[in-house]
């Protein structure tokens, strides 16, 4: 027997309960509340058994081998060295080499240990509670236990919340499930096809706090910092094309040394550290969530860039800064929740300083949508519902709001479309087929049921999550089919002042 299994199922572990009542008289919501007082108990545990195995089969294999151990060279983490191969150059072909990898990473054989432990757990598990009345325990239990143990000894030093780490941001856990009623009951219609809009346009910037507050851990989880699309760059992954996506801005701006940008629904703050660091220009951040103010604070802060980025809550419709405050602005993917973008514009203008430059990545529809047909609306139905949208707007309407407050025109384009027609498939950031994503989709809301029912999730996460997978669905049909663009960019310019 393992010394988790000593421990996990001994009699101290196993509750009187369990193990004396008649089988009657257990119910499952009672066994699951028994382990889980144990919970972090068991994944700590499994963790100490894996580095006690690590460390013991080492030594087993020194002394096998007859040769004295000699202690490895201490380098910095980030310069800690693996035999996992990059891909190779022309002069090192056949060539056995060491790349240099995150001290965050497992090898092989880590990653081996891990799982013989594990398994010898279950093994322990199996043989201990064999009775029919325990089968709901040990399932949802064990499997926890497995994704807890994996998840925590592959996130050491991670700053992005992991599966049992999902929390509702600036909504208190008791209300969640009555805050994502509240949340449905704001649209005019929950039957796709109808036409969804938000009734009350007053309720929209409550109602955008809300959904961030719902949803912001959930993003960070399975997305990233950078809450947005990017166009699909040949040879890069997507973290390569996100930081195109964003330095493009920067670039367009013309920040720099010495002046100051304004992020426009900034977020946790993804995009603000990418345009300030590459341009080493300072940028502040404006968010409606006081919880994305602390995350984005939090990153900032842990990044080192405090002295170029900041966040600050406020409603963009309503902006707490002085006329002519800012050398540049931009926006990605984060106006479409004004309830018109005359509003929000117009904000941008009075705090830009004139000759400046003003850039956004709307949510638009293309011309390919029709609002006659129904299927078409359907998918503009889910999109909205899904992503606390007050309507979705076509790329003509988002060009004549700039026009109307005042800007120049300088560039409106579909960065999703390519020189030759073609469309960059931007969702293959959420799949590269539609059934692959319901795959993936389904096993990450096991993860989030399991957080659900053991109370490490608040109730209603379940609902907020299939609520973000219909819309993922509905983001790939409508990209797919050409219906859709997260990526219209429109540049703007501020007329210089007159003499």
């Amino acid at each position: 027997n393992s010394a988790l299994g000593r421990i996990c199922f001994s009699r101290d572990f196993i509750s009187p309960t369990l193990r004396t009542r008649p089988a009657g008289r257990r119910s499952p919501q009672r066994q699951l509340h028994l382990f889980h007082r144990h919970f972090i108990r068991i994944s700590v545990e499994c963790i100490r058994v894996t580095r006690r195995r690590g460390a013991s089969s080492r030594s087993a294999r020194r002394i096998d081998d007859q040769t004295p151990a000699r202690p490895s060279p201490r380098l910095p983490p980030r310069h800690r060295t693996s035999h996992t191969p990059t891909t190779p150059g022309m002069h090192d072909i056949g060539r056995s080499r060491t790349t240099t990898t995150s001290s965050t990473r497992c090898s092989a054989g880590q990653i081996k240990i891990t799982m013989d432990a594990l398994k010898d757990i279950l093994g322990d598990a199996q043989a201990y509670l064999t009775a029919d009345e325990n089968k709901v325990a040990v399932g949802v239990v064990g499997g926890a236990t497995i994704a807890a143990a994996f998840t925590l000894y592959m996130r050491r030093g991670s700053s992005k919340p992991g599966t049992f780490d999902i929390g509702s941001g600036s909504v208190d856990r008791s209300m969640v499930e009555t805050e994502v009623k509240d949340y449905y009951d704001e649209f005019n219609t929950l039957q796709r096809g109808k036409g969804a809009v938000i009734d009350r346009k007053e309720k929209v910037a409550n109602l955008v706090d809300k959904f961030y507050s719902l949803v912001t851990d959930l993003y960070e989880w399975g997305w990233g910092t950078s809450f947005h699309f990017s166009p699909l760059l040949p040879g890069k992954d997507w973290a390569a094309c996100e930081s195109a996506h964003e330095g493009r801005i920067a670039a367009l701006i013309r920040l720099g040394p010495g002046k100051q940008a304004l992020d426009v629904g900034c977020g946790v703050g993804g995009p603000m550290r990418t345009i300030a660091s590459t341009s080493q220009g300072k940028v502040t951040g404006i968010t409606i969530n006081q919880y994305q103010v602390d995350r984005a604070t939090h990153h900032n802060s842990r990044l080192g860039l405090s002295h170029l980025c900041s966040a600050v809550r406020g409603n963009f419709l309503e902006m707490p800064f002085k006329n002519e405050t800012f050398d540049g602005a931009y926006a990605i993917e984060a106006t479409c929740h004004a309830p018109t973008l005359e509003q929000v514009y117009s904000e941008v203008y009075r705090c830009l300083k004139p000759g400046s430059v003003f850039v956004a990545y709307e949510w638009v529809t293309t011309p390919n949508y029709d609002d006659k047909n129904e299927a078409h609306v359907a998918i503009g139905d889910e999109i909205i519902i899904g992503n606390g949208l007050p309507n979705l707007r076509s790329w003509k309407v988002a060009e004549d709001a700039g026009k109307n407050v005042g800007f120049d025109l300088l560039e409106s384009r579909d960065l999703a479309v390519q020189a030759d027609g073609s469309l960059t498939p931007w969702w293959w950031r959420l799949s590269t087929s539609l059934q692959l994503f319901k795959l993936k989709a389904k096993f990450n809301h096991s993860l989030v049921t399991i957080a659900e029912y053991l109370r490490i999730a608040p109730k209603g996460m379940i609902a907020v999550h299939q609520m973000l997978v219909d819309t993922g669905i509905a983001l790939i049909e409508g990209g797919e089919q050409g219906l859709f663009t997260p990526m219209h960019m429109l540049v703007f310019k501020k007329p210089e002042a007159r003499a």
